[in-house]
């Protein structure tokens, strides 16, 4: 498995500190190579060559913009692929400046690690793919240019022959003609070449350069390219062939050229999946919002198994114990409840930003419970789910929302779930 240097640009150490143990933790391979700012890091580019680059956006001396722009204005550097990382910058216009600087992607602090790792693998995907097709591209190119140099040569198919016999041939003559070597040494040049053009060639024991046709095994002929020099052969005067067939090297041509069409294809499909993957960055945002709920909403059914089965447990304590496990109990749920709603309240307002601000200013009324009721309805959870997140039981919910329903006068018919949507 390759081992991918990655440079870690932060002058947050315990970012940096983050990044480099998720790394570790990944079950690929990671060299991290750390600098505390842009300048830092472009003495380091000229060092270690890193594969893959992950920079803060704000960052004492040069931030993580200019890094990125001075990368890309020197060519040895230019196809650097880039992460940008940033905690406070996270309006859709900051992500639109941050790719059309040059970066291909973007992560949100603080960091997690699910979410970083799987980006920097899928980046590393695309650097592998990037790399392989200008690795194709170059060798179709350098193929081009050898089939030419082979045609200049003539050196494909090659013969050795004295004027009654043939010496020696190698390997390619013998699949243009499909004879075997058996065939072929001992016999005369006659065997594969049309009679008009032998006397010419027998007859002529200098350097030249002719267009024949070349028989094959089974009668065919095709056009070929020969050219000729005079050699020493076993202590005998004799003269080699280079025979290059027309044909095959037209249809290697038209292959190649169909071939760096495909190319350029792929290059264009390329550029329009990083399109898409700007446009589509606000609505990944949308479903990175309800995974995460939901994910909050499993962990919280789990956690209610185990405080259920703890406080099934109570009776078996003393007396004196039994109220301080409760009461333990109880502050673990209010905690948990605490640090869930933290999160999922982050996430919701990056997702909707203004949806708050005009619930205050059409229900000014609404208690901070009643506003997260319907934070948490938005985003379509049941009752049963928000009494799971929230630890409380689900009748109790359905009264909340009832409640609720009266504060904001809506229709008994209309759904209340529909009606927040629209706000």
């Amino acid at each position: 498995m390759k081992e991918y240097r990655i440079l870690l640009v932060d002058d947050n150490s315990d970012s940096l500190n983050s990044m480099v143990k998720f790394l570790e933790r990944s079950s690929d391979k990671y060299n991290a190579i750390l600098a505390l700012n842009g300048k830092d890091a472009l003495n380091i580019v000229s060092i270690y060559d890193p594969d893959l680059i992950i920079t803060d956006w704000e960052m004492p001396e040069m931030d993580g913009i200019e890094l990125i722009k001075t990368l890309k204005e020197n060519n040895e550097t230019k196809d650097i692929p880039v992460i940008l990382v940033t905690g406070v910058n996270t309006m859709p216009e900051d992500l639109k400046k941050g790719f059309e600087t040059g970066a291909i992607d973007y992560l949100r602090k603080p960091f997690n690690e699910i979410e970083f790792n799987s980006r920097i693998k899928s980046t590393v995907k695309l650097l592998e793919s990037i790399k392989e097709i200008k690795q194709n591209k170059a060798d179709l190119e350098e193929s081009e240019k050898r089939y030419k140099s082979i045609a200049e040569a003539s050196s494909e198919g090659i013969i050795i022959y004295n004027k009654s016999k043939i010496l020696d041939v190698n390997q390619n003559i013998l699949n243009m003609t499909d004879y075997s070597k058996k065939d072929l040494i001992g016999s005369p040049i006659l065997d594969i070449m049309e009679p008009e053009h032998y006397a010419r060639i027998v007859n002529d024991s200098s350097i030249g350069q002719y267009e024949i046709l070349c028989k094959k095994k089974d009668g065919s002929s095709f056009s070929a390219e020969i050219k000729t020099k005079p050699i020493v052969f076993n202590n005998e005067q004799a003269i080699v062939l280079a025979i290059r067939d027309v044909t095959f090297y037209k249809e290697q041509l038209k292959t190649i050229k169909k071939q760096s069409e495909a190319m350029l294809e792929m290059e264009k499909e390329i550029s329009s999946q990083q399109v898409q993957k700007l446009e589509s960055k606000l609505e990944f945002k949308k479903k990175e919002l309800m995974s995460n709920a939901m994910f909050l909403v499993q962990s919280a059914q789990k956690n209610t198994k185990i405080f259920n089965e703890l406080e099934s447990r109570i009776p078996l304590f003393k007396q004196k114990n039994q109220e301080m496990l409760r009461s333990f109990i109880q502050k673990y749920k209010n905690d948990v409840s605490e640090n869930f709603w933290r999160e999922f309240n982050m996430r919701f307002v990056e997702v909707n930003k203004d949806f708050y601000t005009r619930l205050n200013e059409k229900y000014p009324e609404l208690t901070p419970g009643q506003r997260k009721l319907c934070a948490l309805l938005r985003l379509n959870l049941s009752s049963k789910e928000i009494a799971s997140i929230t630890y409380q039981e689900t009748n109790s919910i359905n009264v909340f929302r009832t409640r609720l329903r009266k504060v904001v006068n809506i229709d008994k018919d209309e759904n209340l779930i529909t009606f927040l949507e629209k706000i």
